[in-house]
Parts: C-alpha cells; sequence; structure tokens
C-alpha cells in the first residue's frame, strides 16, 4: 500500500492533466490512511470544487481550516467555493484571510480583485469594509484608472 504522501502526489498530478475523478480517489485514499492529512483535505476539496460539488468541497476546505488555521490554502480554496456557490460576502472575508495570512500572494489578491468586481465594489471604500491595514489597501489612483 502507498503512503499518504505518494497518494496525495499522484492525485495533485490527476489534478494537473484535468482527472478530477481519478484525483478525487487518491486523495480519498490518502485520508482513508490518516483522517488528519491536511493537504489531503485542501486537495481533494480542490477536486470536488472542480467537479461542482461545491458544499463536499466547503466542508474539505472547512475541515482543513480547523486542522491548521494559520495556513492561507484552506481559506482561499473556500473562498472560491463560496464564490462559485453565490456566498459573495463569505466569500470575500476568506480572501481576506487568506491575505492576512499570506500577503504577499498576488493569485489571492486577484481573486479578490474578481469578486470585488462581481459585487460592484472595485473602488476605494474604508479600510475596515476592506478588512486589512493601511499597508493593504486598495491605492485610489490605481482603481480609478
Amino acid at each position: 500500500m502507498k503512503d499518504k504522501k505518494t497518494l496525495n502526489e499522484e492525485g495533485k498530478a490527476l489534478l494537473g492533466v484535468g482527472k478530477y475523478k481519478e484525483a478525487l480517489e487518491k486523495f480519498k485514499e490518502a485520508l482513508r490512511s490518516d483522517n488528519s492529512f491536511v493537504k489531503a483535505y485542501h486537495n481533494r476539496g480542490t477536486a470536488l470544487s472542480l467537479l461542482g460539488r461545491f458544499d463536499e468541497a466547503f466542508s474539505d476546505f472547512s475541515r482543513a481550516i480547523k486542522l491548521l488555521p494559520n495556513v492561507h490554502n484552506p481559506y482561499f480554496g473556500r473562498a472560491i467555493v463560496l464564490t462559485k456557490m453565490g456566498r459573495l460576502e463569505e466569500a470575500l472575508s476568506g480572501f481576506n484571510l487568506a491575505i492576512k495570512l499570506c500577503p504577499e500572494n498576488s493569485k489571492i489578491r486577484y481573486s479578490r480583485a474578481i469578486l470585488l468586481m462581481k459585487m460592484g465594489e472595485f473602488r476605494p471604500i474604508s479600510e475596515r469594509r476592506w478588512g486589512l491595514g493601511k499597508r493593504d489597501s486598495p491605492c485610489a489612483s490605481c482603481i480609478s484608472k
């Protein structure tokens, strides 16, 4: 039997080539060997999201957050799922939490910007609404272009 890390890596490789159902099985197998393996919960959440199974994906990302709350990846994944579920305010909160944990991650910032455009809020707004510190506030001159 393969170890959990090997199964997780095989699942990630399958995700990379669009074989989401096969990847899902690898992550399930990894979790059968260790039901506290955070990376497998995160990756299974990604596979479930790509398969359109958003409620299950939300649960997996939430489980990963509960097990390891100081890592940005599950917050980011859950925010993506919340966006797909139409729960935009919750998604914005998730993106903000992910940015607080990993402020240099441009992918998260880009995804939050897309969400804000979708919400019709991509404009200068109060720092409290953004939920971030001064350093992370949007630049008014950049937004108005």
